[in-house]
């Protein structure tokens, strides 16, 4: 995936972000606001879209935006590199394809272990019984 190509889809937003910083932060808009719609994506295929709808189902917007902000330091410039990091990773991790879970039998040597401590837990429990006369 070409994450420059999805950069390039994205639209950015400053504004003022609160803090410390005395006179310079209170007319400087230094905080970066990321937006990028998922629907109207072109370089995402549609069974990519489908994998950001499924898994950032909770970070979406009505209008099927993925919305991030960085405020961290007080240069724009970096609050831009900053957000476009996370955004890249946080796409990236949602496209990555599931792992495939392998079947596998247990060990002759495990099923027995497990079997042994279920026997140790059931006696551990009968003890704890009033004996019957």
């Amino acid at each position: 995936m070409d994450s420059a190509a999805l950069l390039s889809e994205c639209t950015y937003q400053t504004s003022r972000s609160g803090g410390p910083g005395g006179q310079h932060a209170n007319k400087v808009e230094t905080q970066v606001t990321l937006r990028f719609n998922v629907a109207e994506s072109e370089m995402l295929s549609l069974w990519q879209k489908d994998m950001l709808r499924k898994r950032l189902e909770s970070r979406l917007s009505q209008q099927e935006e993925i919305v991030l902000s960085c405020n961290e330091t007080r240069s724009q410039l970096r609050n831009k590199e900053l957000v476009q990091a996370r955004f890249v990773a946080l796409i990236e991790q949602a496209v990555k394809p599931p792992k495939v879970r392998k079947k596998r039998r247990l060990s002759q040597a495990a099923r027995e272990k497990r079997l042994d401590s279920k026997k140790r837990r059931s006696q551990k429990k009968q003890w704890r019984k009033p004996p019957s006369w």
